[in-house]
């Protein structure tokens, strides 16, 4: 009878243990990590897992972002994860619209957006657009991507710098603010200052609500001098 109840007892403990291995098989604190070197098992509180590629879908299955990484780092509360040298693209409607590195990043637990941070390159696919800063943040769900501090954007038509870019890709819009300064890299040279510019990618336009003044200027690029300016209260 001993033997009995000690088996059943040892029956019930592994009982318990399978259901609670079983619990935490089925969380999902961070978007699916996948490691190129070898299978590192379940990922630990802060464990640190060397050459991955992360992927967030959507409730469809379409990504929403992809970034490989040299190093993924996980907080012992596995709400976030630190990447090393990220390296990935941004998705919309399942196509990838920006190519995106940086030095350092962070991913949030339910992966609804990714922060990356120092020398951030983002090159847009279709549009052409090139934007470097020192932060960026992509808000796949607003269909947003945002560049911050020191930014510099370069493209086919213009050329420009700020302090922060909101680009909205479903509407070709590039909003840039405080200090903007941008300049067309085309015969008839101009330049535009203003707090704020709003630039219409596929429309070809630059509009500012605020305080804008435009520089006309003459010469060969590289030698370029100020014929006219303007100002007004928008333009």
């Amino acid at each position: 009878q001993i033997t009995i109840r000690w088996l059943g007892l040892m029956l019930a403990v592994a009982i318990i243990v399978g259901t609670v291995r079983a619990c935490q098989l089925l969380r999902q604190p961070l978007p699916s990590a996948t490691n190129s070197a070898e299978d590192e098992g379940d990922t630990a509180p802060g464990l640190s897992l060397k050459d991955v590629t992360l992927e967030q879908p959507d409730e469809t299955g379409s990504l929403l972002w992809r970034v490989h990484a040299d190093e993924v780092r996980y907080s012992p509360d596995q709400q976030t994860a630190e990447v090393i040298n990220p390296d990935g693209e941004l998705f919309q409607d399942g196509e990838v619209i920006y190519r995106v590195r940086a030095n350092r990043g962070d991913v949030r637990q339910d992966g609804e957006f990714i922060f990356l941070r120092g020398n951030i390159v983002a090159t847009g696919v279709e549009n052409n657009l090139v934007l470097r800063g020192q932060e960026m943040e992509w808000r796949p769900q607003d269909g947003l991507l945002l560049v911050r501090d020191r930014i510099n954007s370069t493209h086919p038509q213009l050329k420009a710098s700020a302090q922060e870019a909101r680009i909205y890709n479903r509407d070709g819009r590039l909003e840039l603010e405080q200090d903007v300064v941008a300049t067309t890299n085309e015969a008839p040279y101009l330049r535009l200052e203003a707090e704020r510019l709003t630039w219409m990618l596929d429309e070809e336009t630059v509009r500012s609500d605020g305080p804008l003044k435009v520089e006309q200027l003459k010469g060969e690029p590289g030698s370029l001098a100020v014929s006219d300016r303007v100002t007004g209260d928008q333009g």
